[in-house]
């Protein structure tokens, strides 16, 4: 491989050598394996351009320098700042410049809009942190249930959604870019991690090795889930009065976030760390319909 590193690189600086060249080319950031650093012989280079005019969606083109197949999505400037300020589309553009770097830009707007990115997931971590946990805490309610019910096959299934969303919560908990090789990136920081994850995979089938790598992760939430959820503790600390799930999810704060609330609350509820009770839920027209859930800080 050490001779398909050094192709990797004269392919990467030969197209983008061509690529500054151009007056209209205004940036180019590289993502994907090149940044990641996770290189092998059937790896892509992948470079986001933006240039001056044209191009008013991405033009996706694909060609091979020095026998090194070469990805380049091809943005106008115009749409770059459309995306961004669209929230709906912010999100994805986020999350393909995070794991990207700038590596050539002439344009102060699009030097700007990189730099806030940044700023912003320094910003909202601690939101990412509930969606991470919620989403954890769902899928391994869903594994104990197959477990339980004897759906060994579906459990082990699900159970490789938990070790991912194990990863995310814990790169994002210790200020790591969360990506698509979450899962690589925390077996190779955590050792304890790594063992569980290779007795699931690759021993034999073993339900025992279900139940410890389960066991190690609510472990891992019990003891850091006051900072895991601190966002969401302060929010209830601040409203001062009891909430529901819906009314916190469409809170200004969260509402732009895919949170598991309910789940949250539920295990905050569970380790004696906010207050629960019931209220009536009536319709428009003051008819009861059922109760609900609600929730309130709790000093602990």
């Amino acid at each position: 491989m050490a001779k398909a590193i050094i192709d990797y690189q004269k392919a990467f600086k030969e197209i983008t050598n061509v690529l500054t060249k151009n007056e209209n080319i205004l940036s180019i950031f590289v993502f994907g394996s090149m940044v990641s650093g996770d290189l092998w012989e059937e790896s892509d280079i992948d470079l986001f351009v933006l240039c001056k005019d044209e191009f008013d969606k991405v033009r996706d083109v694909y060609l091979e320098s020095l026998s090194i197949p070469i990805h380049i999505k091809f943005l106008s400037k115009e749409s770059f700042i459309n995306i961004y300020n669209e929230s709906s589309q912010k999100r994805v553009l986020k999350d393909t410049l995070l794991s990207s770097k700038l590596i050539y830009s002439k344009d102060k707007d699009i030097d700007v809009i990189y730099t806030d990115i940044k700023y912003l997931t320094f910003k909202d971590k601690e939101i990412w942190n509930l969606v991470y946990l919620g989403k954890l805490l769902k899928d391994i309610g869903i594994c104990k249930k197959y477990l339980h019910t004897g759906g060994l096959y579906t459990c082990y299934e699900i159970l490789i959604r938990v070790f991912d969303s194990y990863s995310k919560l814990y790169l994002n908990m210790n200020g790591l870019v969360v990506s698509k090789d979450s899962l690589t990136m925390a077996c190779n920081l955590n050792d304890s991690f790594n063992e569980k994850v290779k007795d699931v995979l690759f021993k034999e089938f073993d339900i025992n090795h279900i139940n410890e790598a389960l066991k190690y992760i609510e472990t891992y939430v019990d003891l850091n889930l006051k900072v895991a959820a601190k966002v969401l503790i302060e929010f209830l600390e601040n409203e001062n009065r009891a909430l529901s799930s819906y009314e916190i999810k469409n809170s200004t704060i969260f509402k732009n976030f895919d949170i598991k609330i309910e789940n949250i609350l539920k295990k905050l509820y569970k380790n004696n760390m906010v207050s629960k009770d019931v209220r009536d839920f009536k319709d428009p027209f003051e008819n009861l319909l059922t109760e609900e859930n609600v929730y309130s800080y709790k000093e602990f």
